[in-house]
């Protein structure tokens, strides 16, 4: 496991330069126990296992995120430890031995030592003397076999009425944390909160999965199925089914064409897949420069991969297109959280509360699923201060601590 490097400059100049063990929890910011000072934040940095958890997001060995407050810009970092390599391993192999008894037991001798020699190179003395032996034509090399296969070893679940694209799998990967439910860690049931007030769809799904049996192509059986699956949280299958809508659309242009690339966008940023959802941001933008909430969507990527001065941009021509936008607050919070301004963040999604009834009723519930599964708000969420605010304005509707 790495530690936690730490760069803070001012106006471009570097001012601090750390690294820090993070054994469990590690404050840097505002905080009076920072092991790292800088004005503006109060970050926690938590090991989790073998990663790092940084305002919701999981940092392996080698990754590292970036937060502007203003003139400070930090970097944090989870560094890769070196493995230092023991003397004693280049007299005795024990890859290579344990492979000889596994060429023992299962008698797939060429196979298995050319696998070994590959997995461990050549630090091994034994390894070494097989690999002599290989250049010498003793011992045949094997060509290198793809393992992975054409979908990386995995196999996805698509339902039968789905075409499958090539596609998926540079799709399935992800840049960010999924949004699921962190109640344990919260110790709120924001989640419980949340699914209370998300409208039962089985009867409707269930009509459509028989309708699509008969009728694989109807579109409207697609998009019930494909609204059902987001409501449940079952967002691959609902991607794949908004995804087909986008693939076959007949205007192309149309305003219905917008929203099915709104719904897809909206999907894959619970999937964590914001490069997927910044291009289809991009292409609402290119039919509707104005577009507030692509143009909101796209400053939350923007705030996600670090780069807030765009995301400030971008959340400043949605406001001057659609100023008195609810909404707008929500995407308003999630670039204050991932610059960790904790209690800002909080302030804003107050201020869309207040004005919730102005919300149609979906965003309604698209505001509650905001709050409780958006991996921005995970730091928030630990604290007392969301939940003391949405008891003010719920009361007995606000969510509750665990039991």
């Amino acid at each position: 496991m790495g530690d936690l490097a730490v760069s803070v400059s001012l106006h471009g100049a570097p001012v601090a330069d750390s690294v820090l063990r993070v054994r469990h929890i590690v404050r840097i910011g505002e905080s009076p126990s920072a092991a790292v000072s800088f004005p503006g934040a109060d970050i926690a940095v938590v090991r989790v296992g073998p990663d790092l958890a940084v305002r919701g997001r999981r940092l392996a060995e080698g990754q590292g995120i970036g937060v502007s407050l203003g003139p400070v810009r930090v970097w944090l970092e989870h560094t890769q430890r070196r493995r230092l390599s023991h003397p004693w391993r280049e007299h005795l192999d024990l890859r290579f031995l344990a492979t000889a008894l596994l060429v023992t037991v299962s008698g797939l001798w060429l196979e298995t030592l050319d696998a070994a020699v590959q997995a461990r190179g050549l630090d091994g003395f034994m390894s070494r003397q097989v690999a002599q032996l290989q250049l010498r034509g003793v011992v045949p090399t094997l060509a290198p076999q793809d393992h992975a296969g054409p979908s990386g070893g995995r196999t996805a679940a698509v339902s039968s009425s789905v075409d499958e694209d090539p596609q998926d799998q540079a799709r399935a990967l992800r840049e960010g944390p999924e949004a699921i439910a962190d109640d344990g860690r919260s110790g709120v049931a924001y989640y419980r909160w949340y699914r209370g007030v998300v409208p039962d769809e089985g009867d409707s799904a269930a009509l459509a999965r028989d309708r699509l049996t008969r009728a694989p192509a109807d579109q409207g059986a697609h998009d019930i199925l494909a609204r059902s699956a987001y409501a449940a949280d079952r967002f691959e299958l609902a991607a794949a089914h908004f995804r087909w809508l986008v693939d076959r659309d007949a205007q192309g242009l149309g305003g219905g064409h917008q929203e099915l690339l709104w719904r897809l966008a909206r999907t894959e940023c619970r999937l964590g897949r914001h490069a997927s959802e910044a291009a289809i941001y991009q292409q609402i933008l290119d039919r509707d420069p104005a577009d507030p909430m692509a143009l909101g969507g796209q400053a939350t990527v923007m705030a996600r991969m670090g780069r807030f001065d765009e995301a400030a941009v971008l959340l400043s021509q949605a406001s001057a297109a659609a100023p008195r936008l609810p909404y707008l607050g929500v995407y308003a919070a999630v670039v204050a959280a991932e610059q960790g301004l904790d209690q800002r963040a909080v302030e804003l999604l107050e201020g869309v509360v207040e004005q919730r009834e102005q919300l149609a009723p979906e965003y309604q519930v698209e505001l509650r699923r905001d709050i409780a599964l958006d991996p921005a708000f995970a730091s928030v969420r630990s604290t007392d201060r969301l939940r003391v605010m949405l008891a003010r304005h719920l009361g007995a509707a606000a969510p509750r601590p665990r039991r």
